[in-house]
């Protein structure tokens, strides 16, 4: 019973899961990146030192991001078996592609590949 309860919970927890440490392939591209910036420079009327030290905060942020996603990825190795693997990754890739459909492929990258 407790097996089950934990299956449920992981499998609507996972999605967001994946979803809030995406690593940064989609919403923290350098084009995007460079996206926030110019909206925020614009509505803000940032100074170009503001902007730069901007710049260097978003870059900063991703690497972190980045490094979350990976330790996360790294740790749900070690408790999921291949095939719930082999299935979180498919629904990764499912959800990207809804994304693309929706908004467009901003960054004229393919589907993040998945951290291992």
């Amino acid at each position: 019973m407790k097996y089950k309860i934990a299956t449920i919970a992981l499998i609507f927890t996972l999605p967001l899961t994946v979803h809030a440490f995406s690593g940064g392939d989609m919403g923290d591209s350098p084009e995007i990146r460079a996206q926030k910036i110019e909206r925020m420079t614009k509505s803000l009327s940032l100074s170009p030192e503001q902007e730069a030290k901007l710049t260097n905060l978003f870059e900063a942020q991703g690497a972190k991001y980045k490094a979350i996603h990976e330790e996360t990825r790294k740790q749900m190795e070690t408790f999921l078996t291949k095939e719930q693997l082999a299935k979180m990754d498919a629904m990764r890739e499912k959800r990207h592609l809804k994304w693309k459909k929706e908004h467009g492929d901003l960054t004229g990258a393919e589907t993040p590949a998945v951290v291992k």
